[in-house]
């Protein structure tokens, strides 16, 4: 979910997309969950139509290096399904 909003999606359409499977009920929970943990601001825009826009606090744009280092991590050790993890694929090192 963040990783949609460090991309610049702002719109609950666009965060939606951006999240494969995620139903409109689950992203709303979270979305809420991320605002009142302090990382997502929600604007409501007074436009015609009115719409509303999610954005990262300081707090929640400061979680971008935690978040890449989680991502990248997984990459590294998580195995997709049909995918040997890349670790297990080495021969132990000897020492």
């Amino acid at each position: 979910m963040l990783q949609a909003l460090f991309t610049g999606s702002h719109r609950f359409a666009d965060i939606r997309a951006a999240i494969p499977g995620v139903s409109d009920i689950m992203l709303t929970r979270r979305l809420r969950e991320l605002e009142a943990a302090g990382l997502v601001e929600r604007r409501v825009i007074a436009a015609s139509p009115v719409h509303v826009e999610y954005h990262l606090t300081q707090m929640g744009r400061e979680a971008r290096p935690v978040l890449d280092a989680v991502i990248a991590w997984s990459h590294e050790w998580i195995t997709a399904p049909g995918r040997r993890h890349r670790r297990h694929s080495q021969p132990p090192a000897s020492g």
